[in-house]
C-alpha cells in the first residue's frame, strides 16, 4: 500500500514535537526522513522514527540543543552540535555555509557533538538548490572491516556530493563507503527478508544471506572503499574532535545511556565567485548529457547518472505516495498511540 507523503511528514513532525523538538527542527527531521523514503532509500526513512524518538526520551539526545560556532574563519568553521539531533544540526550548519560562501566562494564546517544525521544527500541537495556544489559526510559506528582485518574499525561513513545542472535535477551522489548501508540490513531483518550474498559477514567471518546474522560489513571496492571510509573518519571526527567510528556510542542502543558524539564534515563551493553560474550549470548539464548518450552495452536501455533513479522515484512518490511495509506502518501506528498523535491512515 502507498501512503501520502505530506500526511506522513506531518505525522512524524508531530510525533517528534512530543519529545521537545521545536517546530522547525521537527519539520526538518520529518522532511529528511520522508525525503529518503520518497527516493527509495527506505533504510534511512520512517523505519527509524522509533529509535530516534527513544534516544530523545531517554535523554541520550538533547531536543533543545542549538549549534555553537566554536571557531570561525571566513571559509572554515568548527561547530559543536551540543548533542542535538543530527538532521537539524547538519541542515542549519549547511545553511551557515551557504550564506558564508556567497562572499567567500567556499565554506566548510567540521562538526562535533552530533548524532546520526540520516540521508547525507538531503543536505547537499539543499546546497545545489542554492546554485552551489554541496559536500557532506559523517562517521558512523564501527561495523566495517578494513582490508586485511577481522576487527571492524570503520563505520559505513556516508558521502554525498551534489552539483547543480541547468534545466536538470542536480547530479547527486549519496553513498555509503561499505558495500551496503547497515540500515538496509536492519530493515531486511525487520521485514523478514533475506539479503544478497556479499552484503555482510557473520561474527566468524562467513558470508550470509540472513540479515539477523550479519555482524560485519565489507568496504565497497575493497581497499579503495576502505581508504575513502578512513578519510571520511579523519575529516569528520579527527578534525572536529568528535568521536571516531570506534569510540562513538551506538545509535541502535537507546536506553543504555550512551552519547553518540558523531562528527560531520560538510560545506559548499560557490561557482559564482569564479565563473558565470549559468554557464557553469550549462557545462554540467552538457556533461551529464554526454555521459547519458554514451554507446550502451548490450541489453542496456538507459545510462543513469548518480541520483537520477532516486529522483524519478521521488517524483513518482509525489503523485502516488510512498510504499511502506506493513511492519513499519504498524510500528508507526504504535508510536502514534504512545504519543497521542493520531495516525493519519486509520
Amino acid at each position: 500500500m502507498k501512503y501520502d507523503c505530506t500526511k506522513l511528514k506531518t505525522f512524524v513532525k508531530d510525533v517528534m514535537k512530543t519529545t521537545g523538538l521545536s517546530e522547525e527542527d521537527a519539520s526538518i527531521f520529518a522532511d529528511s526522513l520522508v525525503f529518503a523514503n520518497m527516493r527509495g532509500v527506505n533504510s534511512h526513512g520512517v523505519t527509524r522514527v522509533g529509535v530516534y524518538r527513544k534516544r530523545l526520551v531517554c535523554d541520550q539526545v538533547d531536543p533543545h540543543a542549538k549549534l555553537k560556532v566554536v571557531e570561525d574563519r571566513p571559509a572554515l568553521m568548527l561547530i559543536d552540535g551540543c548533542n542535538g539531533m543530527g538532521a537539524p544540526l547538519a541542515f542549519h550548519a549547511m545553511e551557515l555555509c551557504v550564506e558564508r560562501a556567497k562572499t567567500t566562494g567556499a565554506c566548510f564546517a567540521a562538526i562535533r557533538g552530533g548524532n546520526h544525521f540520516g540521508c547525507a544527500g538531503y543536505f547537499t541537495k539543499y546546497a545545489a538548490e542554492q546554485g552551489m556544489i554541496g559536500v557532506s559526510m559523517a562517521d558512523a559506528n564501527a561495523v566495517v572491516l578494513p582490508t586485511g582485518a577481522k576487527q571492524p574499525m570503520l563505520g559505513t561513513n556516508p558521502l554525498s556530493i551534489s552539483v547543480p545542472a541547468y534545466g536538470k535535477e542536480p547530479f547527486l551522489l549519496d553513498m555509503a563507503t561499505s558495500v551496503v548501508a547497515s540500515g538496509r540490513i536492519r530493515l531486511a531483518a525487520k521485514e523478514g527478508r533475506s539479503i544478497p550474498e556479499g552484503w555482510g559477514m557473520t561474527v566468524n567471518g562467513e558470508a550470509t544471506t540472513d540479515p539477523s546474522q550479519v555482524k560485519h560489513l565489507m568496504p565497497f571496492g575493497g581497499y579503495k572503499g576502505y581508504g575513502i571510509g578512513m578519510a571520511i573518519d579523519l575529516l569528520s571526527a579527527t578534525l572536529s574532535g568528535a568521536c571516531d567510528s570506534r569510540h562513538m556510542g551506538s545509535f541502535w542502543k537507546p536506553g543504555d545511556g550512551n552519547i553518540q558524539g558523531t562528527g560531520f564534515f560538510l560545506g559548499v563551493i560557490n561557482p559564482a565567485v569564479i565563473t558565470d553560474p549559468v554557464e557553469f550549470q550549462k557545462r554540467v548539464a552538457a556533461y551529464i548529457d554526454e555521459i547519458k548518450n554514451a554507446e550502451k552495452a548490450d541489453g542496456v536501455e538507459e545510462i543513469f547518472v548518480a541520483g537520477e533513479i532516486e529522483q524519478r522515484k521521488y517524483e513518482k512518490a509525489l503523485e502516488e505516495g510512498i510504499a511502506i511495509s506493513d511492519v513499519v506502518i504498524n510500528e508507526l501506528r504504535s508510536i502514534g498511540e504512545e504519543t497521542g498523535v493520531p495516525f493519519p491512515f486509520d
